[in-house]
């Protein structure tokens, strides 16, 4: 198997875990994933597509479709979630709880 489309592969599984994580507002388990598909998207990166035959360019547009499709679901979970606690971490700036 192509070493672009194991990556990718790979990618949409963890993306697929912190869409799971997301919809749970388990924000705290979305971390190691996350640090985990940043690596995989390095190596990603280092790796020429241009020479893929059509089958392997047809399987790697589906696969980046998957991603972008996962990442919008976390995005659309994280947004809400952020506008409702960005008044709290703002109060924290302007009133840091005083430690003893």
């Amino acid at each position: 198997m192509n070493k672009a489309i194991e990556l990718l592969q790979e990618l949409c599984v963890l993306h697929e875990h912190m869409v799971q994580s997301a919809d749970k507002l388990e924000w705290d388990k979305i971390g190691q994933p996350w640090f985990l598909a940043e690596k995989k998207l390095d190596e990603l990166r280092k790796i020429s597509l241009v020479d893929l035959s059509t089958n392997d360019q047809h399987e790697v547009a589906r696969l980046i479709e998957t991603l972008l499709t996962l990442q919008s679901k976390i995005s659309e979970r994280a947004v809400p979630w952020m506008e409702q606690v960005r008044p709290m971490l703002d109060s924290f700036d302007k009133h840091p709880l005083k430690r003893e």
